[in-house]
């Protein structure tokens, strides 16, 4: 796992020294302006890096933190809706699964939050074009949370270790490979499961069930 952190980490920030170093030595205004966006978006990546790795290791220490509320599930849907949305475009369509009931769930709400939006995070990064749709299904004893989306897609290769530390979809993809590896870690803790439904080249469908 550290050799893993260290190489995640010096990528990006051999990208800011090099870069930083480049930018005074820039002959225009236009590639200083280029060196400048390449250091600030390796910034942002390794500040992501670095919480997530924080995350983990708070989850993992048992200091992570988790608030009980009762939490209005249509209410929440569609306000997680809302905070997408302006993410649709002409090529991909955010929905919520039509005729969507209200019920009562008692969890915490921000990290509820925090797994789904890491859920379509990933389905904005995989999805070229069609729909992502966000849904919620409730049963007797808990609730169906659901990302859908028509994007890439998993090989059943990569399926078996997705929620894995430093798993990632594939070699081109970007980031640690930590984000559905909290998702896995903050649902457990919630005393839920998470699961993938998915087939390359068709979409994917991620899932966590909580008790109500």
């Amino acid at each position: 796992m550290l050799a893993n952190i260290s190489h995640e980490i010096r990528t990006p920030l051999n990208s800011i020294i090099g870069f930083s170093q480049l930018i005074s030595e820039a002959d225009t205004k236009e590639e200083r302006e280029e060196y400048f966006k390449i250091v600030e978006s390796n910034n942002t990546r390794l500040l992501g890096l670095i919480n997530q790795i924080l995350d983990l290791s708070r989850i993992d220490s048992g200091v992570a933190e988790f608030t009980e509320e009762k939490i209005n599930v249509h209410d929440f849907i569609t306000e997680l809706h809302t905070n997408y949305s302006t993410f649709s475009h002409d090529n991909i369509k955010i929905v919520v699964k039509e005729n969507l009931k209200e019920g009562i769930l008692y969890s915490d709400r921000n990290r509820i939050f925090q797994i789904l939006s890491n859920f379509i995070n990933n389905s904005l990064k995989f999805t070229e074009r069609g729909i992502i749709e966000i849904g919620a299904i409730e049963y007797p004893e808990n609730f169906e949370f659901y990302i859908a989306d028509t994007g890439i897609g998993i090989s059943k290769e990569k399926i078996s270790t997705i929620f894995e530390r430093f798993s990632k979809i594939d070699s081109f993809s970007t980031g640690a490979g930590l984000g559905l590896a909290i998702c896995k870690s903050l649902t457990e803790k919630l005393g839920g499961t998470i699961s993938v439904n998915s087939e390359q080249g068709r979409g994917s469908c991620f899932k966590i069930t909580l008790p109500k």
